[in-house]
């Protein structure tokens, strides 16, 4: 929607989003270093403040856990130190990310209601704060989700290679073990659909296309 001066006017919805990814980010960045460290994030310090490389990527491994959130944590700890606000911290960016990222996917695939009332809830979520606020790789997993879901979107209304390719390959980064299986598994095939291109053979789920939900 534009003025009479040609300047560009905000819808009232996409307002509200805004506001909301600004709450988000502020309620994620709060209260860091309230609490000391529970066991799984002490775990996860030690990891990428303890071992060498090669040794913290067996170690994950044999945990079953995907090592790219180790590897941000562990270049995160060496710049910005290892109190608990700085480690806390990189999940909050990833969940502070996560805001955005939906309000875009759901506004091109939703009406501007919809996607405004679903950032609104996913800025002021229990969980996803909790996620947002802790020293594991929740944030980062959940900020690859709907960055495949906004690929599968974009490829709805505009195929492209490059875009299809990389919806269906980085968050394979990040969801790449056991413990991510699920919806985060499937969501590729769904990128490969609205892609419009076959299955590359490589699905987890044995689910090609939406249609395998119904």
């Amino acid at each position: 929607m534009r003025s009479p001066s040609g300047g560009l006017i905000a819808k009232p919805w996409d307002v509200l989003a805004g506001l909301a990814v600004i709450l988000g980010l502020s309620l994620r960045f709060t209260g860091l270093a309230q609490e000391s460290l529970w066991d799984d994030e002490v775990w996860s310090k030690a990891v990428v403040t303890t071992l060498a490389l090669p040794d913290m990527l067996q170690r994950v491994a044999q945990d079953q856990h995907p090592p790219l959130y180790f590897l941000c944590l562990s270049g995160w700890a060496a710049i910005f130190g290892t109190s608990e606000a700085a480690l806390r911290s990189l999940s909050a960016l990833f969940g502070s990310l996560t805001l955005p990222i939906a309000w875009i996917a759901m506004r091109r695939a939703t009406t501007p209601q919809t996607a405004a009332l679903c950032v609104v809830l996913l800025a002021v979520s229990p969980k996803h704060l909790r996620w947002s606020q802790e020293v594991r790789q929740y944030a980062l997993l959940g900020l690859a989700v709907w960055a495949m879901l906004w690929c599968a979107v974009k490829c709805c209304y505009r195929p492209s290679r490059t875009l299809g390719g990389s919806g269906y390959l980085s968050p394979r980064l990040v969801c790449c073990t056991r413990i991510t299986r699920g919806p985060s598994s499937c969501l590729p095939q769904w990128v490969q659909w609205a892609h419009g291109r076959s299955s590359l053979g490589i699905a987890e789920c044995g689910w090609d296309s939406p249609q395998s939900f119904r």
